[in-house]
């Protein structure tokens, strides 16, 4: 079941990505960073249920390699784009506002 939403859930997000970056509507630079911090956020909150589901349930050592060497430095990297998306978001707005 799991799998299941999680394959619903990225091909959902995959298909507004592709109508946002592609529409000619979505021009605008804010949008276009405001789609990114989404793909962030669910990436980062995807990588830590797997981190938790890891640590609790899954105790396989292949888990625990996977993690080490993918999903912690990922999970890291995710957080650290969601921040500066966040800023370049301040940013952009208060140039438009100003």
């Amino acid at each position: 079941m799991f799998l299941f939403s999680a394959a619903f859930t990225f091909s959902a997000l995959i298909t507004c990505l592709c109508h946002i970056f592609y529409s000619d509507q979505m021009k605008n630079i804010f949008h276009r960073l405001l789609a990114l911090l989404v793909v962030f956020d669910n990436a980062y909150i995807l990588l830590t249920l797997v981190e938790s589901l890891r640590r609790n349930i899954w105790t396989i050592d292949i888990f625990n390699l996977v993690h080490c060497y993918l999903l912690y430095p990922v999970r890291s990297v995710c957080f650290c784009c969601n921040i500066y998306l966040a800023v370049a978001l301040s940013l952009e707005r208060y140039r438009a506002i100003r």
